[in-house]
């Protein structure tokens, strides 16, 4: 629990009186906040924080974004659809003209394309909506609402996570947890070593 962690860093005679700060990435986006609001810190750091809600966000990746990337690459003669060509060219993203061309004029459209994108995301959450982690997450609000002026004037640096965005790890100590590079971090979350 990262209020427990700031509670005892408070404690900690190696760290007591100096500033705590909590950094959350990712999914610790959501944490880190949490904690700051019961224990008080000094410094709040978010990276590639959430700030949509997690099927938001699953959306996007999984049927818009999916959905985009189509139409850019397999889509090789723009015209707003998908032949058989085209697909057994692209098979890495396993575009079955039969069940997806809901018309049966041999191609995908755009149009099918999505509808078939969306009932698929929604069989997904059928099954996720089960897990008690996923409904654990459904439930909390994104950063966006929780921390007033998130993405205000005073934030210096703002970017999505995306498949391009490096890993983070922070190495910690085995013992104290504290980061072996950044004398006085505790690294919360995914990332966190």
């Amino acid at each position: 629990d990262a209020a427990a962690a700031v509670r005892f860093l408070r404690r900690d005679p190696r760290s007591a009186g100096r500033p705590v700060g909590l950094l959350g990435h990712s999914e610790g986006t959501v944490i880190a906040p949490l904690a700051a609001q019961r224990e008080r810190v000094e410094g709040l750091i978010l990276m590639s924080a959430m700030a949509r809600r997690l099927d938001d966000i699953l959306h996007y990746q999984l049927v818009e974004r999916q959905s985009g990337w189509v139409r850019d690459r397999a889509d090789e003669d723009h015209d707003g659809f998908i032949d058989a060509a085209e697909a057994s060219r692209h098979q890495e993203f396993s575009l079955d003209i039969g069940s997806t061309d809901a018309d049966h004029d041999g191609r995908i459209s755009m149009g099918e394309l999505g509808v078939a994108l969306e009932v698929q995301f929604q069989e997904q959450q059928k099954g996720l909506r089960e897990v008690p982690w996923y409904r654990s997450h459904l439930e909390i609000k994104p950063n966006e609402e929780v921390l007033p002026g998130f993405a205000g004037p005073e934030c210096l640096i703002t970017a999505p996570e995306t498949r391009a965005s490096a890993p983070i790890r922070i190495p910690r100590d085995t013992v104290t947890r504290e980061s072996v590079s950044a004398r006085g971090l505790y690294p919360i979350g995914e990332g966190a070593g």
